[in-house]
């Protein structure tokens, strides 16, 4: 019954080698007016600095780096209300069993992206 895992876990391991300061690359997010997070979680997140990942390009296999937030997004994870995260986790069930075939195009990255950029709209 190794399908069934398919559909219950979905997660990507990879090297990341871990950033003491915050990107210059990132700046305007620390600065930006926004609702939430509060100050005091977004000068945490920028205190926890970010990662540096490795990333294939689709042209000629060639290997670059690419900027992730994965333990920042994780500490913003853990302000976020419970209904709030449901409506999340909901998107993405909806995503991964009605839209994905349909846009291909479309990663989970993207909603995380626009829930985190919606939460930010609100108190």
């Amino acid at each position: 019954h190794s399908d069934q895992w398919e559909d219950r876990f979905d997660c990507d391991l990879l090297l990341a080698l871990h950033l003491n300061k915050w990107p210059s690359a990132a700046s305007a997010w620390s600065t930006r007016l926004r609702c939430w997070p509060d100050k005091a979680t977004v000068e945490k997140v920028v205190a926890g600095g970010g990662e540096l990942v490795p990333k294939t390009l689709d042209q000629d296999n060639q290997s670059c780096w690419r900027l992730s937030f994965s333990q920042a997004e994780l500490l913003l994870a853990n302000q976020i209300h419970n209904s709030a995260r449901d409506c999340y986790v909901a998107l993405k069930v909806i995503f991964k069993r009605k839209l994905k075939h349909i846009c291909p195009f479309i990663k989970t990255y993207h909603l995380k992206t626009i829930f985190l950029h919606f939460m930010e709209s609100k108190k």
